[in-house]
């Protein structure tokens, strides 16, 4: 469990399910808000100590203290001894196996055969993930999931409804005027209006979802199959939970919970990334946890902060921790098909600046979006093609200069991946004395969200 419920009662409940104590429970309060990377997830995977990516645990908070050092490590497969910090949450965890009358899934077998249906994958003809009823589309939306369906980002949009006939133009016009400009975005530079955020509708047809859901590739995500399955279940009068394990899949093994310390980890010398638990943290411990975790923290943002007055020579290999040599070839960033540390080059500054289908989610659009393209205005704000969120993380930055050494001739950036704890090395060459200020900027909003997300401190 990483994220601690708001409510006192749900607490409760969960330091009971759990078997923990209060102070364990507390430090959930300290967890940065997006936590969806960890060992055995997504290209943090689980194998033997051979692989880059595999998850290495120790058993308590000494034995991590004596056998992690902070820093490079030059051996890729060995027994993951070293590297850089760059996330951590608390989690609370107590051994547990199957619940074999649900299977795992906490359903009653009502709603379980419901939830088999949606996809169906044991053909049985019941499928119905592209046959959903309104009320069921009716949920989604009020859970705020076809956003794509009900909201436009644009006036082209809004005009666009209206040429289909699908909204009257006094309604547009209204919707235009009267939309929430809190939500606008504009250029920095010039403040020219860049995106909107309008909800046109309240309402989805469930026959357009359904179409929209049907063919190779397209499909609904597990968020909106839970929502659809319980508004049948309980349409139905079958929701329920399952009554062998009380609804959580599981059923405990062990008497007493614990808390662990997870950290993500990367590797400076061969640019691999991995989970490390620490299984077992003790309350007259958690002082020495903070303070390692601070320091942590302050490796981290020191990398990032680029001295404001510095000139192209100055900046010469700053910010690599001690040598930062993930950028040699022949490391595991050249291994790109196998989900860690992969490699994205750009010709310049600009062209890290350019809108990507990466970016906007639009396969179609290409790699880069050209100039004549329709939505260029709208698309071209020049933010950088990774921006800093959820989705992508600052973790390193590093200037080189030419073979001269009097300009700085390219950046290189390590970026995270917290959705699926992989990393990511972006290149970006012919950068200029021009492009400095916008480079420092872009390093220091990594540098502040660092700082937060590695914040020991309870979060407010």
């Amino acid at each position: 469990m990483r994220y601690p419920e708001d409510n006192d009662a749900e607490r409760e409940n969960d330091m009971r399910n759990y078997a923990v104590e209060p102070w364990m429970m507390d430090q959930l309060d300290r967890n940065w808000s997006y936590l969806g990377w960890g060992p055995h997830e997504d290209y943090m995977l689980i194998g033997d100590l051979s692989h880059p990516n595999s998850p290495r645990k120790f058993p308590t908070w000494a034995a991590f203290r004596n056998g992690f050092t902070v820093g490079e490590h030059p051996d890729a497969h060995g027994d993951r001894s070293g590297g850089e910090v760059v996330g951590w949450y608390f989690n609370l965890a107590r051994e547990r196996r199957e619940c074999k009358a649900c299977d795992g899934s906490g359903e009653n077998p009502e709603t379980k055969r419901l939830h088999d249906d949606w996809y169906d994958f044991k053909n049985t003809g019941r499928r119905w993930c592209d046959n959903i009823t309104q009320d069921e589309a009716d949920a989604l939306v009020e859970n705020s999931r076809m956003r794509e369906m009900t909201h436009v980002r644009s006036r082209q949009r809004l005009d666009t409804l209206v040429a289909e006939g699908r909204l009257p133009a006094e309604r547009a016009e209204e919707l235009w005027e009267g939309r929430d400009r809190g939500l606008d975005r504009h250029d920095e530079d010039t403040g020219e209006l860049q995106g909107v955020y309008i909800q046109w509708r309240d309402r989805v047809p469930a026959e357009e979802i359904n179409e929209a859901n049907r063919g190779p590739g397209i499909g609904h995500d597990a968020i909106n199959r839970w929502i659809c399955v319980r508004a049948r279940a309980e349409r139905l009068g079958v929701y329920g939970t399952c009554e062998k394990c009380d609804g959580h899949g599981h059923i405990p093994v062990d008497i007493r919970g614990r808390l662990q310390l997870v950290l993500w980890i990367i590797n400076p010398l061969t640019g691999q990334s991995y989970g490390l638990e620490v299984d077992n943290i003790e309350k007259d411990e958690l002082e020495d946890v903070y303070d390692f975790l601070q320091g942590m923290r302050d490796r981290l943002v020191g990398r990032l902060e680029v001295p404001k007055a510095a000139v192209s020579r100055d900046l010469d290999g700053f910010g690599r921790g001690e040598t930062m040599m993930w950028t040699q070839a022949g490391s595991l960033l050249e291994r790109s098909d196998s989900g860690w540390a992969s490699e994205a080059v750009f010709a310049s500054w600009e062209d890290f600046c350019w809108p990507t289908h990466y970016k906007y989610g639009d396969p179609d659009d290409g790699h880069r979006v050209p100039k004549d393209h329709p939505k260029f205005a709208e698309l071209h704000t020049g933010e950088p093609a990774w921006q800093l969120d959820d989705l992508n993380e600052m973790v390193a930055l590093r200037f080189g200069l030419d073979p001269h050494g009097s300009r700085i001739e390219r950046l290189y950036v390590w970026m995270i991946l917290p959705r699926k704890g992989a990393s990511k090395r972006v290149t970006i060459n012919n950068v200029t004395e021009r492009d400095l200020p916008a480079i420092r900027a872009y390093a220091l909003q990594g540098a502040e969200r660092a700082r937060e997300r590695l914040d020991p401190s309870v979060k407010e």
